[in-house]
């Protein structure tokens, strides 16, 4: 991928976390940088990785330096997925300053989920997706823990499977996939702030799909989400890891047939 000036981007520049093959190209999303005040971006690239345009970044999301609002760091534009429609569905990982605090072992986060207009790159709506609280508290003494949705896929234009990766200190990864539907959401768009508003907010309902510690597996930072086809033609959903350059976690693949697609 290269920048708008056809050049390597510039170290620590950018912080690619989701790709997906739109109608004209390649689209990707950066999730930016919440200390050094760089703003998440989705763009499309050209099969060659040149530059071709950039959604618009709705306000309030940009960082501040006072952290007043906008993205948290290392909480951003972790999520990217593209509807049958070709509009295009970006979530951050946790919520924006100005929505709330991040999940704890008692309370969840409200986290917008951006839904663009995939051949403009325009916004046509937002939407709430409630995190759960944090599964797992840490099992050793002064470690952290936490939980966000690091992936999304479209199912079709208003169902998406969500991703909930949370990580607990001494204990590890929490894997949940849910599913989530928009078709009743409210589009808070309007709204400033979820924290500090009296309107009333429909979230995107959620129930949940798959925990893969419940059916016996250890899962590393599961960060990547996809469906591809068996070699009987069956749906099969692909789950990939993040080892954060780690020599303590791993890479992995996770692959599930699909018995039943939602009708």
């Amino acid at each position: 991928m290269k920048d708008k000036n056809g050049e390597a981007f510039a170290s620590r520049s950018v912080d690619p976390e989701s790709i997906r093959l739109g109608e004209d190209g390649i689209y990707w999303g950066s999730e930016g940088d919440g200390k050094a005040l760089l703003a998440p971006f989705v763009r499309v690239a050209s099969p060659d990785g040149s530059f071709v345009r950039e959604f618009k970044l709705p306000e309030g999301f940009a960082p501040t330096a006072d952290k007043s609002t906008g993205i948290r760091d290392n909480l951003a534009f972790e999520d990217l997925a593209v509807g049958p429609s070709g509009d295009v569905f970006v979530g951050v990982e946790a919520a924006l300053y100005q929505d709330g605090p991040n999940p704890s072992l008692t309370s969840g986060s409200l986290s917008r989920i951006i839904r663009y207009d995939g051949a403009t790159g325009e916004p046509k709506a937002q939407y709430v997706y409630p995190v759960s609280p944090i599964p797992q508290a840490a099992t050793k003494a002064e470690g952290g823990n936490d939980n966000g949705m690091s992936e999304m896929l479209a199912l079709d234009d208003h169902r998406l499977f969500a991703v909930e990766r949370s990580y607990a200190q001494g204990f590890g990864n929490t894997i949940k996939i849910m599913m989530m539907d928009l078709a009743d959401a409210t589009d808070v768009s309007a709204i400033p702030s979820l924290a500090k508003t009296d309107q009333r907010v429909v979230p995107a309902r959620k129930s949940q799909v798959l925990d893969l510690r419940a059916i016996g597996l250890v899962p590393d930072n599961i960060e990547a989400m996809s469906l591809g086809k068996a070699k009987d033609g069956a749906d099969v959903l692909i789950l990939g890891s993040d080892n954060n350059f780690s020599s303590s976690q791993k890479t992995q693949f996770y692959a599930f047939k699909v018995l039943r697609r939602p009708q």
